[in-house]
């Protein structure tokens, strides 16, 4: 996949913010719960992704490593009602798409 398809993945997993935490508004409580840990890792892990994944010769089992991990913090959100099972769906084929170019 072409670069802009990369830039489209990271602005979908920088854009993604958790909006509620246990029922309640988050800023009500003060503080964030795991979600909010999970969806920061998978943030980290996806620009550690795209850093790996532009250079000339990436290493394709760093890759693969943080295909896995990003498929991991996708998978736990979405169990915490976090993001829709659509959302999981569309931004794994997307890795996906990227992790096989």
């Amino acid at each position: 996949m072409a670069p802009a398809d990369l830039q489209l993945f990271l602005a979908r997993v920088m854009g993604m913010k958790v909006l509620r935490v246990g029922g309640a508004s988050a800023g009500i409580l003060g503080a964030l719960g795991g979600e909010s840990e999970t969806l920061n890792s998978l943030k980290r892990t996806a620009l550690e992704f795209a850093k790996e994944y532009t250079k000339p010769n990436p290493d394709h089992e760093a890759l693969a490593k943080r295909v896995q991990d990003i498929e991991g913090y996708v998978r736990t959100l979405q169990l915490t009602n976090t993001i829709s099972s659509d959302e999981v769906d569309s931004l794994l084929e997307q890795l996906h798409g990227l992790a096989g170019a």
